[in-house]
């Protein structure tokens, strides 16, 4: 595969090196909060059964960096604490306020295994850490680094931007008084067979903008692994509201000649100038 792309190999140790800080903090956080339950063999047990729901409250709040490893071992997810306590958690959150903490504890506790490992504990957290870094490295930091240079060489204030009363969102929006003048999504497509999905929501977008906006220009910045099967990508867009189609990669120089390309065909003058449609496009 082409070096512009991002390799599976590129992501994980990019993902591991932040997974080895983190390993330390839980261990850290285990031998601290835990240590009246750890037993030595050839590895140290945490004999979670013999934990109460108070003082797992009490873990909790004070090591959240621990949530996540224990709720994996107790295969719940997300979406069930959502479903069955009715709030939201962030399981790799920094911070957890008792109340929460309470309602958590009370529900992983029947579903704690007698006793881990603690190396168990660490492998669990490190398979779901590594699967999470990977996903930010490829998604919103990347994201990220398209707009920020987006906005550095256009020397606009492209931003993030909703619309339609909050329905969409615009990745890139340039805007002045209020109204969008160009609006810039920024897609990953990693899989031919996520062409038409991916694409119609592109598209989906693009129409609700311009119903908002008629005088809006919408471009799509697209990470695509595979040249050779692009154009099944612009068939896609034929006779579509997208006004152009940039291909982006992961390298920084090919970030920077994609919003070079999109800066040009955009026709956006360069800033900073005055707010006005015209200085703009």
């Amino acid at each position: 595969m082409d070096n512009e792309f991002s390799h599976q190999k590129d992501l994980y140790f990019e993902a591991q090196k932040r997974s080895v800080q983190r390993r330390e903090k839980i261990k850290k956080a285990i031998r601290t909060e835990l240590h009246k339950y750890l037993s030595e063999f050839k590895d140290i047990e945490i004999r979670a059964s013999d934990i109460g729901e108070d003082e797992l409250a009490l873990v909790l709040f004070r090591a959240p960096i621990l949530l996540k490893a224990l709720i994996s071992t107790c295969n719940i997810a997300q979406r069930a604490i959502k479903r069955d306590l009715g709030f939201d958690v962030k399981t790799y959150g920094t911070t957890l306020k008792m109340n929460r903490a309470t309602q958590l504890a009370k529900y992983i506790k029947p579903f704690l295994p007698k006793t881990i490992t603690l190396e168990s504990l660490l492998l669990v957290d490190h398979v779901y850490f590594i699967d999470n870094e990977m996903r930010q490295i490829k998604g919103s930091e990347w994201e990220k680094r398209v707009i920020e240079t987006l906005r550095r060489i256009s020397g606009r204030d492209f931003r993030k931007r909703k619309f339609n009363s909050n329905h969409y969102e615009i990745d890139a929006a340039l805007a002045s008084r209020g109204i969008i003048i160009v609006g810039v999504d920024i897609k990953r497509i990693e899989s031919p067979r996520d062409i038409h999905k991916r694409s119609d929501e592109i598209i989906n977008k693009a129409v609700h903008l311009k119903r908002t906006f008629p005088d809006a220009k919408f471009f799509a910045m697209i990470y695509f692994p595979f040249p050779k099967e692009q154009d099944k990508i612009e068939e896609r867009f034929a006779e579509s509201q997208v006004d152009g189609i940039v291909y982006v990669r992961a390298s920084d120089v090919s970030i920077r000649n994609s919003c070079e390309e999109l800066v040009k065909i955009a026709k956006i003058k360069r800033g900073p100038v005055d707010e006005s449609l015209e200085d703009y496009t």
